[in-house]
């Protein structure tokens, strides 16, 4: 979306006739400047995406307190707060030494 609009859109502001009642108000809403982050549990398999920048490798992750059906597959950086999880599972799978 643009954060641009036609004032020519806009219209002066009237209160509703008493025969429509009182309006309810809104539940507040999330603020969508910060999104969520949800924690990983498990590092399930990984696979290697082949493009023209280079190759990139993909993770595919179990969400914490989320059904397998949910699991998805994530990029090395998007799992930069998931460092120790990431470690053991390139360890586990020879993928890294030491």
């Amino acid at each position: 979306m643009h954060p641009v609009f036609n004032l020519g859109h806009l219209r002066l502001y009237k209160q509703s006739s008493e025969l429509f009642g009182k309006r309810t108000k809104l539940p507040k809403t999330r603020d969508l400047v910060a999104s969520e982050e949800y924690e990983v549990e498990a590092i399930l398999g990984h696979k290697t995406t082949y493009k023209n920048n280079g190759n990139r490798r993909m993770y595919l992750v179990r969400w914490l307190g989320f059904e397998p059906t949910e699991d998805s597959w994530m990029s090395e950086h998007d799992l930069h707060n998931a460092p120790s999880l990431k470690r053991e599972y390139l360890k586990m799978h020879i993928l890294i030494s030491g």
